[in-house]
């Protein structure tokens, strides 16, 4: 932060100057006018103290401002210095880039480093914008950075919060007015109103330009209508080529800013690494081995991917830091995680985002990215999708939500700046912010169906989603038992489905129920894999994995309460454990296909302590 004395120095300068070059002005667009009055059209009214004390002003509540991070479910804030972790950038818009050579990674030191023009920051919802800024404003208080040496103070202002259409005449409500304001420029002149906007503009860009602050911009994604955005756009523009001295850092969610502005240059906020996830736990917890425990936890889960931004690791973190641990069931995480970005963190906010297509409110979003979700699903099995693919499947949907047909662009462009779970994600490609929400979508629109989709070959390839979907139905044991005994039958050993499906339903923790359906269910895939042994020796290693995933389900309580009921309500009569497996023989023998309802022999470790 610039040195008092040396800030009233600036502001002396800059005033004559000012003054000078307004008179100047006056002049070449007053000819003929009598000396009297051009004075009486020149009055300029600053004072040193009155800027000064006005920069003093706007100073502590920039401060004030930049010194905590909070939201919500934090409870009380967090000091910035403290838990910020240093974001790397690329240096060119994901969405812009044709292949991986593009992205280059640079810090945020190496931002201003690397060049003299203004700065755009892009990134997606929760990526770390605000945050940056806040971190950038601290630094230059604390005049610690070489790299923020050609800047004296930091000039902040919310976008949101403006509204250049409204007030009257010159005091419209703009950055230029705004920043006047906290300078405390304004000219006494008969001069006429567009002629006296004229002044009023130059005079702030050249007091700017001598005191030289760090103008910091944030969320022009958040500003209310295309309208304003139109007419701030065009401001910041104005300013970007009128000042070279000082500088301004913009912050918007990529899929927002589509805009070229001239003497600026464009970077976005890359994904947290591994190491950067680890720091951020270790410095918000302030505990070393805590962090270490929640980490070994994020990376165990199937969530780990949405840990990539900050907004949702640090409400991950805040959750372990309350209860000692994450919560139980992953789709408790899920559920929060698409809340947080589809309404949530907009709301804590008071960010209020219109949709451009009447009822396409929350919604009926999250109705359309499930829908949307399972048909890249259904029709392409994976994760990124060109523009024809996007096409393709938007006109298969986009009746059902009252879509305009051929606008998927507009509208996958306001998806992702209004929650950012789909975006575009490289030059003409789109893709879920997530894979394991995308797979929670699809669950989400699976087990909304009426009935479970009937394409055998489809539900072999999703073994993630339907493990995902078992945990998420309104009845895990009866869902389960549908998909296995009646929907799949015997296939289930093809493309190593079973072990990728249990593995997930281990993860997932559904909430079976002590209920007989629950022990036939393990008891088919058992017998089917066992079965399949016999006819295939290469089948015995992915029988003896399919043993152990199943060994660890059955540990649950519920699980466990579901065979002894099995065995009471289809009178098995016999228990012998041999070679470490438990052979449960049923009185009266029944059909291989009729096993769903009647089994006959159910196969499993002598864990099982029935």
């Amino acid at each position: 932060m610039i040195e008092k004395i040396i800030l009233s120095k600036l502001i002396t300068e800059g005033i004559d100057f000012l003054k000078k070059n307004i008179k100047e002005k006056i002049k070449q667009d007053n000819k003929g006018i009598t000396s009297k009055d051009k004075m009486k059209y020149a009055r300029v009214e600053i004072s040193p103290s009155q800027i000064e004390n006005s920069i003093g002003i706007h100073e502590k509540k920039v401060r004030n401002w930049s010194k905590d991070i909070s939201f919500k479910d934090i409870g009380e804030s967090k000091s910035l210095i403290q838990v910020y972790v240093q974001l790397d950038f690329y240096l060119s818009p994901v969405k812009n880039r044709i292949d991986d050579k593009e992205s280059e990674k640079v810090s945020l030191s190496d931002l201003f480093k690397r060049s003299t023009n203004h700065l755009i920051i892009l990134g997606q919802p929760g990526a770390g914008k605000t945050t940056s800024l806040k971190y950038l404003c601290h630094r230059l208080f604390s005049n610690e950075d070489d790299y923020l040496a050609d800047v004296n103070f930091p000039l902040f202002i919310r976008l949101s919060e403006l509204d250049p259409t409204k007030g009257s005449g010159t005091f419209r409500d703009t950055i230029l007015s705004n920043l006047g304001d906290v300078l405390n420029i304004d000219i006494e002149t008969n001069l006429e109103s567009h002629q006296k906007k004229s002044l009023l503009k130059q005079s702030i860009l050249i007091a700017l330009e001598r005191l030289k602050p760090l103008i910091v911009l944030d969320g022009f994604d958040e500003i209310p209508s295309t309208e304003l955005k139109e007419i701030i756009l065009s401001e910041i523009q104005e300013i970007a080529l009128g000042l070279t001295q000082a500088k301004f850092v913009l912050t918007s969610r990529s899929g927002d800013f589509n805009y070229n502005i001239e003497n600026a240059n464009q970077y976005e906020i890359c994904p947290l690494s591994d190491e950067q996830i680890k720091e951020f736990t270790i410095k918000w917890l302030n505990d070393e081995t805590k962090a270490k425990k929640l980490f070994q936890q994020l990376k165990k889960s199937p969530f780990y991917d949405t840990t990539i931004r900050p907004l949702n690791l640090a409400h991950l973190t805040t959750i372990y830091e309350k209860y000692g641990k994450l919560p139980e069931k992953p789709k408790s995480v899920y559920r929060k995680v698409v809340s947080l970005l589809l309404e949530d963190w907009d709301s804590q906010r008071r960010i209020n985002r219109q949709s451009e297509y009447g009822e396409f409110e929350v919604d009926r979003k999250l109705e359309f990215l499930s829908n949307l979700s399972f048909q890249f699903t259904y029709d392409f099995g994976k994760t990124v999708f060109t523009i024809k693919e996007l096409q393709y499947v938007y006109l298969k949907i986009c009746d059902n939500y009252n879509l305009p047909y051929n606008q998927e662009r507009k509208v996958v462009k306001e998806l992702e700046t209004h929650n950012g779970l789909f975006l575009e994600s490289g030059f003409r490609q789109y893709q879920f912010a997530h894979k394991s929400i995308q797979e929670y979508l699809t669950a989400e629109y699976i087990v909304a169906l009426p009935t479970i989709p009937e394409d055998r070959k489809f539900l072999l390839r999703i073994p993630n989603e339907l493990a995902l979907a078992v945990a998420i139905s309104s009845n895990p044991s009866l869902y389960l038992h549908s998909i296995l005994t009646i929907r799949l039958m015997n296939n289930l050993w093809q493309d190593n489905f079973i072990e990728i499906f249990l593995d997930r339903l281990l993860l997932e923790k559904p909430d079976f129920v002590s209920i007989a359906e629950t022990a036939i269910s393990f008891c088919y895939i058992i017998e089917v894999l066992y079965i399949r042994r016999i006819i295939d020796e290469k089948s015995q290693k992915q029988y003896e994995i399919v043993l152990n995933y199943i060994s660890r389900l059955v540990k649950n309580k519920f699980i466990k309460q579901a065979f002894i009921n099995l065995k009471k309500y289809y009178d098995i009569s016999d228990i012998t454990i041999n070679s470490g497996l438990v052979q449960l023989n049923k009185n009266n023998s029944n059909s291989i296909k009729d096993y769903h309802k009647y089994p006959d022999v159910i196969y499993s470790y002598s864990q099982f302590h029935f």
